[in-house]
């Protein structure tokens, strides 16, 4: 008898060995594709996009903040709050700071995609301009020289 649960036991034991490095190993394997498709889709980043989002973020974390001080000027005093009064505007205080940092981080990150993109589309812009030119310049070329071997 405890040779069959002592048995069952062991066998329970080494299914899950194996089922956790089969589940790492899939995850692992899993990971290293994404990480693979962000190295390759790092050039075509849309960074306006990711500026709108970030700015999005921080009018997000503004209304947050305005929600907490709303709650804090409410409720003038520590007593409304009950027992744990001092605890919880400490903690209201926290969470308004923390906002308040994340606000500034994502304005911050806004502002480098805009410059980013804007760049980019001032590259994009002198690309177009130079192709524009080497093109008129292509077209003058062939016309000198079919009208140098009609003569």
């Amino acid at each position: 008898m405890k040779s069959d649960n002592v048995k069952n036991i062991w066998i329970a034991v080494m299914m899950a060995a194996v089922l956790s490095v089969l589940s790492t190993s899939a995850f692992a394997a899993v990971s290293s594709n994404r990480s693979d498709l962000s190295i390759a889709d790092t050039a075509s980043v849309d960074h306006d996009a990711l500026a709108h989002r970030y700015e999005n973020m921080a009018l997000a974390m503004q209304e947050k903040i305005q929600a907490q001080l709303e709650a804090l000027s409410n409720k003038p005093r520590t007593s409304f709050f009950g027992r744990n009064g001092q605890r919880i505007k400490k903690h209201i205080t926290y969470k308004i700071n923390k906002y308040e940092k994340a606000a500034r981080e994502n304005m911050q990150k806004a502002i480098y995609h805009k410059q980013i993109a804007m760049e980019q589309s001032t590259r994009r812009a002198a690309a177009e301009s130079a192709e524009a030119k080497d093109q008129s310049i292509n077209k003058a070329g062939k016309r000198l020289d079919n009208t140098a071997g009609a003569l």
